[in-house]
């Protein structure tokens, strides 16, 4: 694992951190302020387009399948295939990446030039199209948390895992902590997006706190909210598919409950304020961590 990366992990992890999203909502200015410094502190480049965080997670996917033989399958494929294209790069040579809503005629000529070829196919977690045994390693980046019966898809992973296989999977923000809505709605061109400063009009834990009729009115305070575009919020966070709405300690017992070994478990966590944990514990009885905004889980097959 990098210098580079190493950095960024612990930074994950720091106090400043802990407070991103939360900044990022109060002060947006701030919050681009605090990123141009990380910029400038680990500048990044990517030959693959991929995000910062799509870098680590292949670094630390590296660092627990180091030279491992066989094909990789990723879970949740970005559409541009940016990280196939990276581990190919990297030497891995038998690559297949799976969404749900992927196209794989977008991907016909992805053997032309310097660039290895992989192979992208639609498809279903909780239905995977392999044979038992045949894979020897699982990717998965920002996908579990879209990832309905879980239990389902953990069985069908270890399944078509070969002895000794890993998944590896960075995923989030969970449905338990500030952002949990994961919010991505657009109407008429207007968007509200979960991560963009400035554009997202949820408040924090409003989608564990508050009924669907006072979401509505909370979100139509903001100017450029309109009644069309508050629907659309409350169908994507109440009703929607996107996001599975399981809470980190449901997580940790479905990981357990699974027929894997649990390598690592390793929460990345926000600041709740006192008075917001009594609230959240009120209204969602049974959960009391509601810190964790992103997990990073390995998970072996013996």
């Amino acid at each position: 694992m990098s210098f580079f990366t190493e950095v960024d992990r612990r930074l994950r992890h720091s106090v400043l951190a802990k407070a991103q999203p939360f900044i990022r909502a109060r002060a947006p200015w701030l919050h681009r302020a605090l990123l141009a410094s990380r910029d400038v502190i680990l500048p990044f480049r990517s030959r693959h387009g991929l995000s910062r965080y799509q870098h680590r997670a292949i670094e630390r996917f590296d660092h627990f399948s180091p030279d491992l033989p066989g094909t990789i399958l990723e879970i949740g494929s970005d559409v541009e295939g940016g990280v196939l294209k990276e581990l190919a790069s990297r030497g891995r040579r038998r690559l297949i990446g799976l969404n749900i809503d992927i196209n794989p005629a977008a991907h016909a000529g992805r053997g032309s030039g310097d660039v290895p070829s992989y192979e992208i196919i639609k498809g279903d977690v909780r239905r995977l199209p392999f044979k038992d045994n045949s894979i020897s390693a699982i990717l998965s980046i920002t996908a579990f948390e879209h990832v309905h019966d879980m239990d389902v898809a953990l069985r069908e992973m270890y399944r078509v895992l070969k002895p000794g296989g890993i998944v590896y999977s960075d995923f989030g923000p969970i449905w338990s902590c500030s952002i949990g809505h994961h919010v991505f709605a657009i109407v008429n061109g207007v968007e509200a997006r979960h991560w963009k400063p400035g554009r997202n009009p949820v408040p924090h834990f409003a989608h564990l706190l508050m009924p669907p009729e006072a979401l509505r009115a909370a979100v139509l305070e903001t100017a450029w909210v309109f009644p069309k575009l508050a629907d659309e919020i409350l169908r994507w966070i109440y009703t929607g598919d996107g996001v599975n709405r399981i809470f980190y300690e449901d997580y940790a017992k479905l990981f357990e409950a699974s027929p894997f070994k649990v390598r690592e478990l390793i929460p990345v966590r926000e600041h709740v304020p006192r008075d917001m944990q009594r609230q959240l514990e009120q209204s969602c009885p049974g959960h009391k961590d509601f810190s964790v905004r992103m997990v990073e889980v390995v998970l072996e097959k013996a």
